[in-house]
């Protein structure tokens, strides 16, 4: 799945590498397309039956809000690099495709 943002033109790629009953992982792939480095944070929002996160890779950090995790990079991701993360999603219930997702704040939109 190819999430772009459009107007700030980072880019996260989001596949499910590894599922089970309780678990799946996913790597997302978070590219910058600007002429600047930036900072990132990717939202994303599941259905109810996903209860947790946590980081199986380093260089960014996971956290759950009212519903929805964020996955955020530690520092800038410079102009025209990528940075790769795999996240372990804890669930009660089938579905390990997120219903929403937002880059900095912008909508994502499937591609």
């Amino acid at each position: 799945m190819l999430l772009d943002a459009g107007v700030d033109r980072l880019t996260a790629d989001y596949q499910v590498v590894r599922s089970d009953r309780d678990s799946f992982d996913a790597r997302l792939r978070v590219e910058n397309g600007t002429d600047q480095a930036q900072r990132w944070r990717v939202k994303l929002v599941f259905d109810g039956t996903v209860t947790r996160a946590r980081m199986l890779t380093t260089g960014a950090w996971v956290g759950a809000r009212n519903g929805y995790f964020v996955v955020g990079g530690f520092g800038e991701l410079r102009a025209g690099r990528s940075s790769t993360v795999t996240v372990r999603f804890y669930r009660t219930g089938p579905g390990d495709q997120p219903t929403e997702c937002s880059v900095n704040g912008s909508p994502c939109a499937s591609g």
